[in-house]
């Protein structure tokens, strides 16, 4: 279901200009393409010079509750404050960047600028438009493949060391990486991938997603998950020689590698 919150946020962002702290205010994800949807935040960015930055942050709580009663407020991983107000819980994300930290980047190239006082934001916007998706680290694939490798030994053998728990844990953890790497692999960023799965995960791929999750800390259950895990990091191997053009390499024995885990875990 559609939701309309642009009369709302206009009145906002003018209250927002009207701070003279603030010299430039930008909106993101589907704040910027005013596609919310009832499931939607209101995700705002704004710009300060560094001597302000302490000042505005001081405010932000009280900004926040411009938009209803706050019912939870916190900090994100990124530096980000937001809040669930009202009664329904709607989120609303205000993101303050210093000058001196905002930088051209890939993410930035689809915001939209609301106001920009000293043109320093639109400066920064124009430059991340010309900013590509980052190609494959060939580098950065040969690590990912002989690190999953030596989890695989890992896990098997603190399970077989009674640490059942760490070990189920880790393949766990490595069903997750290889969601991540087969993203990357596809040209996504960040969590593009997560949020377009339904349509970038071909059949297989979703197969792969249910199968490498661990049921039980039972011996046969972490077995078939290795077992599964592995046909999928072999999956991403060759996925990535397909659409990099280049070969992994990779320096290490399968055999010798499979045979030590199927020994570690009788």
């Amino acid at each position: 279901m559609k939701k309309n919150h642009s009369e709302k946020l206009q009145e906002f962002t003018e209250k927002l200009k009207n701070m003279p702290e603030i010299k430039g205010v930008y909106y993101d994800g589907s704040t910027a393409e005013q596609s919310w949807d009832i499931y939607s935040d209101i995700d705002i960015g704004i710009f300060v010079k560094d001597k302000d930055y302490k000042k505005i942050l001081n405010k932000i709580q009280k900004l926040l509750s411009w938009w209803g009663e706050i019912k939870l407020y916190n900090t994100g991983d990124f530096g980000e404050h937001y809040a669930f107000v009202g009664n329904d819980y709607f989120k609303v994300e205000i993101g303050v960047n210093k000058q001196s930290e905002l930088k051209p980047s890939y993410e930035f190239k689809n915001i939209k600028i609301a106001f920009d006082k000293t043109g320093y934001l639109t400066k920064i916007y124009k430059k991340s438009k010309k900013i590509s998706k980052s190609k494959l680290n060939h580098k950065e694939f040969v690590n990912f493949f002989l690190n999953t490798r030596s989890n695989f030994i890992y896990s098997a053998r603190h399970y077989a060391r009674g640490q059942r728990l760490s070990g189920a844990s880790e393949i766990g953890s490595i069903g997750g990486r290889l969601f991540y790497y087969l993203g990357k692999i596809k040209g996504m960023e960040g969590w593009e991938s997560l949020r377009n799965a339904e349509n970038h995960l071909t059949k297989k791929e979703w197969n792969f997603l249910k199968i490498s999750s661990i049921k039980s800390l039972e011996k046969k259950e972490i077995k078939r998950a290795i077992k599964a895990n592995w046909k999928y990091m072999k999956y991403l191997e060759n996925l990535y020689e397909k659409n990099s053009g280049k070969k992994l390499n990779l320096k290490c024995n399968d055999k010798e590698i499979l045979n030590i885990i199927n020994k570690t875990i009788k």
